[in-house]
């Protein structure tokens, strides 16, 4: 995949079949606009592009606060490589960008595409002023494609459209279930494995450390069940996310992780930490022994959730 960093007029070579958006999460509702893109690029021997922006827009406007990605930029070039695109153009977004009305922004940043895929909700230009029956228009004679919305049941049986937010939101609160059926996948962290103080290991229970990207977005802290890759292959095991205030009160939170049946040196490797489902919040005790028999406890719950649900 080749990628592509816009700061003015995106100029294309090749002819491109592209989708559009902010991309935060690359969750179901992102991967349909993905797969009708590299359809229609195939079937009509295009290549295929996804145009993102960065920093995300809602960060530019102050419409909230800094919480960071659910998919960290790395982390989002992995995930559109295996899905075959061919192109990435990030676009770099600040006020200048944002005030361009619909007319330039078409001028500058798409009209040279053979063909775009957008959201049924898609807005651009200044104050969101140009949309998807806009472009519509403007492609009549080129390839244009408008997907309709990804929807999942909630907690109140009520349909909803899988949206990054909705998504935040069960991470903060834990439903970690939830969160990997609207991503398509289970929610990741990657990291070198850091060398501790080594108090896993006094425990009993010795835990491979990374720290959290700053651009990644930290779930509720507390212990997890999670499935840990390291080189392609896969281990079972428990971390917690946070700053374990019982041992370290670290100043940034980082995943400790202890892996189930297993005892290899894995200092400075590259692993991924899956988290599949949440097991209790993070807690300060008043001694250590208090802390083993905790542990324990987190042990067999997580033990138990594996069994319950079949994990591989």
């Amino acid at each position: 995949m080749e990628i592509i960093h816009v700061n003015d007029n995106l100029i294309l070579d090749d002819k491109i079949i592209a989708t559009i958006g902010e991309f935060d999460g690359l969750h179901r509702g992102h991967m349909k606009l993905i797969n009708e893109c590299n359809s229609l690029a195939k079937t009509n021997n295009c290549k295929s592009g996804l145009i993102c922006f960065y920093p995300h827009p809602d960060y530019v406007l102050n419409k909230r606060k800094y919480e960071a990605y659910l998919t960290e930029l790395n982390e989002k070039i992995e995930i559109l490589e295996n899905n075959n695109i061919d192109y990435l153009f990030i676009v770099k977004c600040d006020m200048n960008l944002l005030k361009l009305d619909k007319y330039t922004f078409y001028d500058r940043y798409l009209k040279d595409f053979y063909g775009l895929v957008v959201g049924f909700d898609f807005h651009f230009g200044y104050l969101g002023k140009g949309d998807s029956l806009y472009l519509k228009e403007l492609f009549k004679n080129k390839i244009f494609s408008i997907v309709s919305e990804e929807s999942y049941l909630n907690e109140n049986k009520e349909i909803k459209k899988i949206s990054s937010n909705d998504i935040r939101m069960f991470l903060e609160e834990g439903k970690l279930s939830i969160v990997n059926e609207l991503l398509g996948y289970n929610y990741s962290f990657k990291g070198i494995v850091e060398k501790g103080k080594g108090l896993g290991r006094k425990l009993a229970y010795p835990t491979a450390n990374i720290n959290i990207d700053k651009e990644k977005f930290i779930p509720r802290n507390g212990v997890y069940a999670c499935i840990i890759n390291i080189c392609g292959k896969l281990y079972k095991g428990m971390c917690n996310i946070g700053k374990n205030p019982s041992l370290d009160d670290l100043h940034d939170a980082r995943i400790e992780a202890h892996i189930f049946d297993f005892n290899e040196d894995i200092y400075d490797k590259l692993i991924k930490i899956e988290i599949v489902e949440f097991i209790r919040d993070e807690i300060t005790f008043d001694n250590i022994e208090d802390l083993r028999k905790q542990i324990s406890l987190d042990k067999e719950q997580t033990i138990t959730f594996f069994r319950s649900f079949n994990y591989e």
